[in-house]
Formats: structure tokens, C-alpha cells, sequence
């Protein structure tokens, strides 16, 4: 082989390299926490739904694992822990990471800190319900900013192990899923709240606004994904159905 195929070979493979690396996937996740005590049971989050918690188990190495059964790009990824109670901030997985064998794995650095965390139920009568949680960045400890999401068709439903000190939670009434870019309703003073103090009931015209705003905008990315019965409610008018019924409680 000549000089000049070898610095092409060379030059291609430099550039293939990196591609590589960043479409690296995996199944294996491995969870490093820092400052916690007495944590007995977690889970992660990933890709910010809230509700599909996949429980770790404490290995004989002090970290934590979990093997998804779905696999995903490591480069992409960003989680979060429940620890019941308590949470922690969102992360994305230490780069380059591999096992024994050399096989690419998704290993995260956690930090447990204090905080007022909080239990808010959702009471919604036969209204979906869509919620959001926003996490802010805070580049010195390493956290990224996120969403992370859920929804309840129709009733009731809790969220639990909210950081009342750096949460915001919007809340989203009619819709069977949040777009983090769409108009919702932020729940506020939760840091201020003793007990079940806190109780916000919404009003039709305030509901009846917020539907209007979802469909006129999209939802922001698309057609907003709403209820089944969403335009039979639009039709008949919110003030005939008795849709002030949804409120949201928030507990210790």
C-alpha cells in the first residue's frame, strides 16, 4: 500500500471515528451516588418519562445497575433518580463509557441533596390531565436542564418526590400528553406550602381559555393530542359539563 492510500484510509477513519462514538447504544446502565445516605430503593428516568420509573439494584461494586430491555443512544440520554423519598437533578451519563468486555454502557454520577419535597395530586373528574416537570441547568454541579412528563387520563393521580425548592410543575388540563413547548399552567408556591394548605381549583373560563390556546397554537410542534371526547366538551359548551371539578392538591 502506498503513502498517499494509507493518509487517505487514515483520514477517512478519523473521520468515521467520532459518528461512531456519538450512535453508540446500549441496554446497561450503571449509577454512581454521591452524599447519600441510607437509600434503599431507586430508580432511574430516562428520555423524561416521569412515569416509567426502571428500578436499580445495588450491586456488589456500590454501584447502582439496571439492564433496559429497549436500547438507547448513550450520547443522547439525560436522567434522573427517584430514591422514595427524594429525587435528584437531571444528568447525562459520563462519556465513553464501557464494561469489561469493551460493550458501551450508560454510567451516571448522582448527587443527593436536602430538600422540602412535596406530593401533588391531581383531581380531574373525567378530565385528562398533562403535566410537566422543568429542572433548571446548573453547569456548576454538573446538572443539565430538562422536562420531564406524564399524563393521567381521567380521575385521579399523584406526583411524587417533588423538589419543592427547584421544580416548576405546568400542568396541562384536556390533553392526553404534554409538549414541552406548549401553553400550560404552572403550579407556583410550592416551597410556601405547609401540609395541604395549598388547593387550586380552575375555573371553566380558565379551562375553556387554555383549550382554545392548545388548538390555536398546535400544541407549538404539532396537532395537539387531546382527549377523545375533547371537541364534543368544546361543543357543548365547559360550563354545562361541570369541568371545574379539576383542582390540584399539594401535600407533604
Amino acid at each position: 500500500m502506498n503513502k498517499g492510500i494509507a493518509s487517505l484510509l487514515f483520514l477517512c477513519l478519523a473521520l468515521i471515528q467520532p459518528s461512531v462514538a456519538l450512535a453508540q447504544t446500549t441496554n446497561d446502565i450503571e449509577v454512581q451516588l454521591e452524599g447519600c445516605e441510607d437509600v434503599r430503593h431507586a430508580s432511574i428516568i430516562l428520555h423524561g418519562e416521569d412515569k416509567a420509573t426502571l428500578p436499580l439494584t445495588l450491586a456488589a461494586d456500590g454501584l447502582w445497575k439496571a439492564h433496559r430491555l429497549l436500547s438507547f443512544k448513550v450520547s443522547q440520554t439525560t436522567a434522573s433518580l427517584r430514591l422514595y423519598p427524594g429525587r435528584t437533578t437531571c444528568r447525562r451519563p459520563l462519556a465513553d463509557q464501557t464494561d469489561k468486555q469493551g460493550n458501551a454502557i450508560a454510567r451516571f454520577v448522582f448527587q443527593c441533596v436536602g430538600a422540602d419535597y412535596r406530593r401533588i395530586e391531581f383531581y380531574t373528574g373525567d378530565v385528562s390531565i398533562a403535566y410537566k416537570r422543568h429542572l433548571d441547568q446548573s453547569a456548576d454541579r454538573g446538572d443539565v436542564e430538562c422536562n420531564e412528563r406524564g399524563e393521567f387520563r381521567s380521575g385521579h393521580g399523584t406526583i411524587t418526590d417533588v423538589d419543592a425548592s427547584s421544580e416548576q410543575i405546568f400542568i396541562y388540563p384536556g390533553m392526553a400528553s404534554a409538549n414541552v413547548s406548549g401553553p400550560g399552567i404552572l403550579v407556583s408556591n410550592l416551597a410556601k406550602t405547609r401540609h395541604a394548605l395549598f388547593v387550586k381549583k380552575f375555573s371553566r373560563a380558565e379551562l375553556g381559555d387554555l383549550f382554545v390556546r392548545q388548538l390555536a397554537t398546535g400544541n407549538a410542534a404539532g396537532p395537539p393530542v387531546l382527549s377523545d371526547n375533547w371537541r364534543l366538551r368544546m361543543q357543548m359548551r365547559l360550563e354545562k359539563l361541570g369541568v371545574n371539578d379539576v383542582s390540584v392538591s399539594v401535600r407533604r
